[in-house]
C-alpha cells in the first residue's frame, strides 16, 4: 500500500484520486444505509437483539451464554454501540452497516498494495456495489465486521510475506485470532494462509516463519477450540442443514461458493430478496437471458487471469500500473486463488466427512475480499494487455465497471420487487391484544423468538415458556431429530411443562399455547407428545386466532 500511496500523492491529479476513492466510500454508504430500517427483523437479528440488550445483566432463566451464544466480541462491541444510537432496527443493523464500509476500504487497500491504483479503484467499486456485501451490511449479524477483519488479516499477511518483519507476522495472528473470535470457521482457512509464501523474495525464510507464528496461534487455539468451538459445533440445526445439503452436496461446494462470491452470481434462495431477486430477473427476462446478463462480466474476470498466465504486457506509453514492488500478477493470484481454494476445500471436507457445513453465501464469506481481489487484478490485466496506454486501459477498467455496477443495480432493483414475507410485527401485536400480563403462553418450537424483539418493545409481559425447553436455553437452534431421539428426556420434559400447566390453571391464569406452521414432518411429532399428555389430562385445545397460530387451553 506504501508504493501505491507514494504513486497517488506524487502524481499531479493526486486530488483526483483521493476524490475518487472518497466517491465510492460514499457510494457504500449510501447503498447500505439506504432503507435500513424498512424490513422487519427476523428470527436470527431477533436473537441477536436479545443477546446485545441483556449483555451487561444476563438474565438467570436465560439462555446458556457460553454454549449458545457465538461471537462474542461482535455481541460485546453491538450492546456499546445500541446502548448509544437505541435498539431499534436502525441502531441494530448500522453497526453492521458501518462494519460493510470498512469491508469496502480494507478490500481497496488490499487490492491497491498487491496490484496498483488501478486495482484499487476496481475492488473498491466492486466491493461497493456488490449485492452480497450489502446485504450483510444491512443485518444485524456478524459477517460484515468479519469480512473487514479477515480483510485485515490478508493484509497482514501480504507485508509479513514481503518484508519479513517479525511485526508483520505477529500483526498477521493477531488479526487472525480476531477473525477466530468472530467466527470459529476462521479455523478451516489458517492452514490456507500459508499460501502468502508464494509472492515472498525468499519463500524458505517466509516458510519457515509463517510455521514459527502459525504455531504459536495454533497453540493458543487449542484452550479456544476444547471450550468454545466443539460446544458451540455439536449443536445447531442439522436436519435443516442436511437439507440445504440436498441442493448443493459438498461435491459442489466449492464452485458453488466461487459462483456465489463472485460479483455476479446466481444468489441461493436461501438468502431472502437477494436470492429471490435472480428468479425475478430470470422471470422478466427469460432464464438464458438473465444468466448471460449476469456472468459476462465473469467471462471477462476469467479472460483476464488467462492474460496474466499467458500474456505479457504490450509496449505501452508510460508506467503499467498492474503490479507494485515488482510483484508479480501471477503468483499474487496464486496466492489469492489458493487461500480461497484451500479453505473451501478444507470446509467441504469437513461437512462431507463430519456433519453438514452451511458453506454456501454465508460461512465462506471469508473468502470475498480475496476473490473480489482477484476479480479486480483479472480485469485489470485484460485492460493492461489489450492496449497500449495507460489511458486506454482505465477507460476498459471504466467500461467493465459500469457494466458491472448495472449488472448490481438490477439485482438490487428486482430485490424491489420482491415483498418480504415477513408479518412478525402484526402477528405480534395480534397475540399482545388477546393476552394478558398474568398469563402464561406455551410457545411452540422457537416461535418465542421469531417474537422477542416485537415483544420487547412494545412492552409484553405475559409469561412465555418454549416446549421443549431446551428452546429457553439455546437461541435459534431447532433440531426436532435430535429431541426425538432422546424419549426418557423428551418424556420428562412433557411431565414438566403439564405440571406447569396444571399450576397455572389451578391458580386461575388463562394459559395460551402458540403454535406455527402446518401440522407436519419431525417438529410436529415432537408437539403430539405434549397433545398426548393434554388429553389424558383432560386439558382441551381451544383455537382463538388460526392467523398466528394462538389457542386457549382449558381444563374440563
Amino acid at each position: 500500500m506504501a508504493e501505491m500511496t507514494e504513486n497517488a500523492v506524487s502524481s499531479p491529479k493526486w486530488h483526483l484520486w483521493w476524490l475518487s476513492l472518497a466517491l465510492i466510500v460514499l457510494l457504500a454508504g449510501v447503498l447500505r444505509f439506504s432503507g435500513l430500517a424498512e424490513q422487519e427483523i427476523w428470527i436470527d437479528e431477533s436473537c441477536t437483539s436479545y443477546v446485545a440488550g441483556h449483555w451487561g445483566d444476563w438474565p438467570d432463566d436465560g439462555p446458556d451464554r457460553e454454549t449458545s451464544v457465538a461471537h462474542k466480541p461482535y455481541f460485546w462491541a453491538l450492546s456499546i454501540w445500541t446502548q448509544m444510537v437505541g435498539q431499534d432496527a436502525w441502531g441494530l443493523r448500522s453497526f453492521s452497516a458501518i462494519g460493510g464500509c470498512f469491508a469496502v476500504i480494507g478490500i481497496g487497500l488490499l487490492g491497491g498494495s498487491l496490484a496498483g491504483r488501478r486495482v484499487a479503484m476496481l475492488s473498491m467499486t466492486l466491493a461497493a456495489v456488490n449485492p452480497m456485501l450489502i446485504h450483510y451490511s444491512q443485518q444485524a449479524r456478524v459477517y460484515a465486521w468479519w469480512i473487514f477483519l479477515s480483510t485485515v488479516w490478508l493484509w497482514c499477511l501480504q507485508r509479513a510475506a514481503r518484508s519479513l518483519h517479525w511485526r508483520w507476522w505477529i500483526a498477521s495472528v493477531l488479526s487472525a485470532g480476531a477473525c477466530v473470535s468472530l467466527h470459529y470457521h476462521t479455523l478451516f482457512f489458517l492452514p490456507a494462509s500459508a499460501c502468502c509464501v508464494l509472492i515472498a523474495g525468499q519463500r524458505g525464510k517466509a516458510l519457515r516463519q509463517w510455521l514459527m507464528s502459525y504455531a504459536i496461534l495454533a497453540v493458543g487455539m487449542i484452550p479456544v477450540v476444547i471450550y468454545y468451538v466443539i460446544p458451540l459445533g455439536h449443536q445447531g440445526p442439522r436436519q435443516w442443514l442436511e437439507q440445504t445439503w440436498l441442493e448443493t452436496p459438498p461435491s459442489l461446494a466449492i464452485l458453488k461458493s466461487f459462483e456465489v462470491m463472485l460479483p455476479t452470481a446466481d444468489y441461493p434462495n436461501y438468502l431472502g430478496t437477494l436470492g429471490a431477486a435472480m428468479g425475478v430477473a430470470k422471470e422478466q427476462w427469460g432464464g438464458a437471458c438473465a444468466y448471460s446478463v449476469f456472468l459476462l462480466p465473469v467471462v471477462f474476470m476469467i479472460a483476464g487471469l488467462v492474460c496474466v498466465v499467458f500474456m505479457k504486457p504490450a509496449k505501452r506509453e508510460g508506467a503499467v500500473d498492474d503490479s507494485v514492488g515488482n510483484l508479480s500478477p501471477i503468483l499474487v493470484t496464486a496466492w489469492l486463488g489458493g487461500f480461497a481454494a484451500a479453505g473451501l476445500v478444507s470446509m467441504a471436507g469437513y461437512a462431507a466427512m463430519v456433519t453438514p457445513a452451511y458453506i454456501v453465501g454465508r460461512y465462506d464469506l471469508i473468502t470475498l475480499p480475496a476473490i473480489i481481489v482477484l476479480f479486480a487484478i483479472g480485469v485489470n490485466a485484460l485492460a493492461v494487455r489489450c492496449t497500449r496506454s495507460n489511458k486506454a486501459a482505465s477507460w476498459v477498467a471504466g467500461i467493465f465497471l459500469i457494466i458491472m455496477t448495472a449488472c448490481s443495480a438490477s439485482v438490487l432493483a428486482n430485490q424491489q420487487h420482491v415483498k418480504p414475507s415477513s408479518d412478525t410485527h402484526d402477528r405480534a401485536e395480534r397475540i399482545a391484544s388477546v393476552v394478558g400480563e398474568n398469563d402464561l403462553v406455551v410457545s411452540l418450537s422457537m416461535y418465542k423468538w421469531f417474537m422477542d424483539y416485537e415483544w420487547r418493545l412494545m412492552g409484553f409481559a405475559a409469561e412465555v415458556v418454549s416446549f421443549p425447553s431446551s428452546h429457553d436455553r439455546q437461541l435459534c437452534w431447532d433440531d426436532a431429530e435430535e429431541e426425538l431421539a432422546d424419549a426418557k428426556k423428551l418424556s420428562d420434559d412433557v411431565a414438566k411443562m403439564m405440571a406447569r400447566i396444571d399450576e397455572a390453571i389451578s391458580q386461575g391464569r388463562r394459559v395460551w399455547l402458540l403454535a406455527q406452521g402446518a401440522p407436519e414432518g419431525l417438529r410436529w411429532e415432537v408437539n403430539l407428545r405434549l397433545f398426548a399428555a393434554m388429553r389424558e389430562k383432560k386439558i382441551d385445545v381451544e383455537l382463538r386466532d388460526e392467523w398466528v397460530g394462538l389457542a386457549e387451553l382449558k381444563k374440563r
